[in-house]
């Protein structure tokens, strides 16, 4: 599937979010689905409604299919991540996420198992149109909430690349 690449400039955003290292690709399902149930859990018992699109933003610098290291965001109102920021939890991180790069996007719908497809297109866009890769891979989940029952074979995200010009 050919992928349209488009540049975005971001708005920050407030997040609960929940980082951790997945061992195995296979692993990976059971550590969505548990990272983003604890942080609705979480985020329903602080009776905070989120603010925006739920997404998973992965470290690193390359595509790795082990020791893959993820976090889940859930974007909250600012004021809330005020109010919430002496609550201390083992798991739950409040931060800002306000990166000022622009974002080159692609839009993936299909198979969450295309991620690395959808990836590629866009580092490939991003070193044919004179940009480097600046920051963290973003998929930010336009086709709503994920739960341990969603078909990854029917999904809609955006993933998103910060990036800046080359020097």
């Amino acid at each position: 599937m050919p992928y349209e690449v488009v540049m975005k400039q971001p708005s920050p955003l407030a997040l609960a979010s929940q980082r951790q290292i997945v061992p195995e690709m296979s692993d990976m399902p059971n550590y969505r689905c548990s990272m983003f149930t604890d942080l609705y859990v979480w985020l329903r018992e602080q009776h905070v409604e989120p603010s925006g699109t739920e997404m998973v933003i992965y470290y690193g610098n390359e595509f790795l299919d082990t020791q893959v290291d993820m976090e889940t965001a859930v974007p909250i109102p600012e004021d809330a991540l005020i109010e919430l920021k002496t609550y201390q939890h083992a798991d739950i991180q409040l931060r800002m996420l306000d990166e000022p790069m622009p974002l080159a996007t692609t839009i993936l719908q299909g198979s969450i198992y295309d991620i690395p497809l959808a990836i590629t297109a866009i580092f490939t866009w991003i070193h044919s149109s004179g940009y480097r890769s600046a920051g963290t891979i973003r998929e930010v989940h336009l086709s709503g909430m994920e739960t341990c029952d969603t078909n990854f074979d029917a999904i809609v995200f955006e993933m998103q690349i910060p990036v800046h010009t080359e020097a």
